[in-house]
């Protein structure tokens, strides 16, 4: 059947336009009293761009699972959950924990919103420039990779029994601490998580070409055990981000190499993460001798008394943003990428031993934790992905950079579900790996991993074949 997709591109990007005029007109000031007309207006154009964005891609890729959905449902989540609820009388838990200054949440809603329609911008206009897009003349091509699978198990089993080694004890015996893992875990760990992200990709490969999904899975046991393990091991620790970025690959490379998820499949994955999430949340501890149950019980227990919101956590990041207006420029300068820079050399091994700077601008994740603790700091506060932008790049630059963010993502998803280059396939599936996260975290968060991986992928691989 021909179906001609342009035509409700061009209705979508009609629709965006119209909505960044009255975006516009809405802009307040950078500080002004919280105003419940505005958020909940923002909040309400945002949610009907959503909906019909997503009908249009739906119309293209024939699939719900995708990196904009993860990206945009988080991005929703975590900038206008919060204000609009305010708006309609629902104050978050922790009041003064959220409100750093409530008098920049009018304007972090109307940069929230207008970077976000500018991202949908920027994914539709590289669709539309598609000389084809008639799907009947849409082609595919597989992807199938010649690899020693034998001498990836046996890297993959060696980095995972060396983290075990190396990680120490506190954190085998379900303590959710980071900090108190042993010398070298970290790095240790990064190649370990590489390794297993290329071990799914290339089942997943393997797969779409034998159809026969439990033939794979005995083919590949060895890899499917390790992650397995792996995702076990951080889920009775508590720590959440492994767990998803795991679920995520799967999901997605399950529905693009061989059957679709239906939406409705979908939806429930998403609220039984967000509720089991939640119960980990509850449950975890740095000091597992604190303890007196599981972390599932003690979790639930937690958990079941408090008022039934699974992403109350998660959309309380948006404090970052707060503070973020609320410090520069008035008390500290934008730092013309400084973070962002850092960010970029950490890529080159050992840069800490010829680019030093203060402590405070090696991220933006140090930047916020000082400005909110001071130097003496006990936890870090984490960072935001609008935030770390604004404060290296200015309000304007950021909506720039959201832009040719969305024009990017749409370049890659593009690639993936019908020309399917194998390294555009792997950028894209790390990249998802942290589509929902990267919103509570800075912007090249992913930029380290997709390199190593990208090299790593190189050295496994001793032929590509295109089919």
């Amino acid at each position: 059947m021909i179906y001609n997709v342009k035509p409700k591109i061009d209705f979508n990007i009609g629709v965006v336009l119209f909505s960044l005029i009255l975006v516009l007109l809405l802009k307040p000031k950078i500080s002004s009293p919280f105003d419940e007309i505005v958020n909940i207006g923002l909040s309400s154009i945002v949610c009907v761009n959503l909906i019909i964005f997503f009908n249009t891609n739906l119309k293209i890729f024939k699939s719900w699972v995708r990196y904009d959905l993860f990206f945009l449902l988080g991005f929703l989540i975590l900038h206008f959950q919060i204000p609009f609820l305010a708006a309609i009388g629902i104050e978050p838990q922790r009041p003064n924990f959220i409100w750093i200054n409530k008098m920049v949440v009018n304007y972090a809603t109307w940069l929230s919103a207008i970077s976000m329609l500018m991202w949908q911008l920027g994914f539709l206009i590289y669709l539309r420039g598609k000389k084809h897009l008639t799907l009947s003349e849409l082609f595919t091509k597989n992807v199938k990779y010649n690899i020693n699978y034998k001498l990836l198990d046996a890297f993959l089993v060696i980095l995972f029994c060396l983290f075990l080694i190396v990680v120490g004890n506190n954190f085998l015996g379900g303590s959710y601490d980071v900090n108190s893992w042993g010398v070298g875990a970290t790095y240790v760990y990064m190649l370990l998580k590489i390794f297993i992200f290329l071990r799914i990709i290339y089942f997943y490969v393997d797969l779409n070409h034998k159809h026969n999904f439990f033939r794979v899975i005995w083919e590949n046991k060895v890899g499917v055990l390790i992650v397995f393990l792996y995702s076990f091991l951080f889920l009775i620790s508590g720590d959440r981000g492994p767990v998803l970025q795991i679920v995520s690959i799967n999901l997605v490379a399950y529905s693009l190499f061989y059957k679709n998820i239906k939406g409705h499949v979908l939806l429930f994955f998403l609220f039984s993460g967000a509720v089991l999430f939640g119960i980990l949340k509850e449950g975890r501890t740095r000091n597992v001798n604190d303890r007196k149950g599981g972390i599932f019980t003690e979790g639930y227990e937690a958990y079941s008394k408090q008022q039934f919101n699974p992403t109350d956590e998660f959309a309380s990041s948006v404090r970052i943003l707060y503070r973020a207006l609320d410090v520069v420029p008035n008390q500290h300068p934008y730092l013309y990428g400084a973070t962002l820079i850092s960010n970029t050399v950490d890529v080159i091994p050992f840069s800490s031993t010829f680019y030093n700077v203060p402590k405070i601008y090696s991220s933006s994740t140090l930047f916020f934790t000082i400005l909110g603790q001071g130097d003496f700091y006990t936890s870090g506060e984490g960072s935001e992905i609008i935030a770390d932008l604004y404060i290296n790049l200015g309000p304007y630059l950021t909506i720039a950079v959201f832009f040719v963010f969305g024009y990017f993502i749409s370049f890659l998803t593009f690639d993936v579900y019908f020309v399917k280059r194998h390294s555009i396939l792997i950028i894209y599936l790390i990249l998802v790996t942290v589509a929902f996260y990267i919103n509570r975290s800075t912007f090249l968060n992913p930029l380290k991993i997709i390199v190593y991986t990208l090299i790593i992928h190189r050295l496994l691989v001793r032929r590509i074949e295109i089919i």
